[in-house]
């Protein structure tokens, strides 16, 4: 096995997201391995794709939400190798992050153990890789989506014009992939630049947000399903989400339009009625995102 990338996830900052996308991005082949406090993880890629997630016994989407939990520096390894036969993971690595921190954000998703779990499914068999050959590292392509966590700046200067450059496009409601684009830099050249910034503290990872184009929606209908009290239904809507206008995160999307459709009347009311007639692109925009489908929504 080849090691084509090693280094360490940092305390408090939710870098792993960053890094799970990352390695999908540059359509890596081969394991993560993670070194933590409470045991070792590993995440197999196969093209880019996660196909398998194992840690402290739990596989798939809640071996993911559960190494969320983790908080401590753990470093981490990523080897170059086949991908083994095992697969956990079927959806998209979007999805799954979403999936993730849904279940965190319910207090669904499985406890963090605080010692490590013996447990076979943490074994993934060594993989004989045919004689030494150069691994060719495929360069990372421009970030096309935004299904990845925002960026938020927390008031401290940059020490160079490029610190300052990068710390200015950062508005608390782009993603890393609207800021790779607005800086017009991929993937690996915005990951050095924000690392020193991650660790001084200087830039947050905040939850996946919705698009801003959902946020425009929203105002409008709302605006004119409730005239004069639009404002008050958005600013009550948004406050019992725990969010802030304009930055309504992918986890709480479905939340934030039920406590509009409240917000608007009781059920049978004029108003309520009327936007929930209207609702069309916000429900799927709110499905899109968290990879929901119609019936998963009128099951609740």
């Amino acid at each position: 096995m080849t090691v084509i990338l090693t280094g360490m996830l940092l305390e408090d900052d939710h870098s792993l997201p960053m890094l799970l996308d990352y390695l999908h991005q540059c359509e890596r082949t081969g394991v993560l391995t993670l070194h933590t406090l409470q045991g070792g993880a590993q995440l197999c890629y196969d093209a880019g794709q996660l196909i398998h997630a194992a840690f402290q016994g739990h596989v798939g989407v809640a071996a993911v939400a559960t190494l969320m939990q983790v908080t401590a520096r753990s470093p981490f390894t990523f080897h170059a190798q086949p991908p083994g036969a095992v697969r956990s993971v079927t959806i998209p690595l979007g999805h799954l992050l979403m999936q993730a921190a849904q279940l965190l954000d319910e207090n669904r998703a499985p406890e963090l153990a605080a010692h490590a779990v013996e447990d076979g499914s943490l074994t993934i068999p060594d993989v004989t890789v045919p004689a030494p050959s150069p691994v060719v590292v495929p360069p990372c392509p421009i970030i096309a989506f935004d299904d990845v966590p925002a960026l938020g700046a927390t008031g401290v200067s940059g020490k160079s014009p490029e610190e300052q450059r990068l710390l200015a496009a950062i508005t608390g409601r782009r993603s890393v992939g609207d800021l790779a684009r607005a800086l017009n830099m991929n993937v690996d050249e915005l990951c050095v630049q924000l690392m020193p910034l991650l660790k001084r503290g200087a830039v947050v990872l905040t939850p996946p947000l919705m698009h801003a184009q959902f946020w425009r929606e929203t105002l409008r209908l709302v605006n004119a399903v409730a005239g004069k009290d639009g404002d008050a239904v958005l600013a009550q809507a948004v406050r019992s989400v725990g969010a802030a206008p304009g930055m309504v995160p992918v986890a709480k999307s479905r939340a934030f339009l039920r406590a509009l459709e409240d917000g608007l009347g009781a059920p049978g009311s004029t108003r309520r009625i009327s936007f929930l007639r209207s609702c069309y692109q916000l429900r799927q925009m709110t499905l899109n995102a968290t990879g929901l489908k119609e019936e998963d929504w009128n099951a609740e």
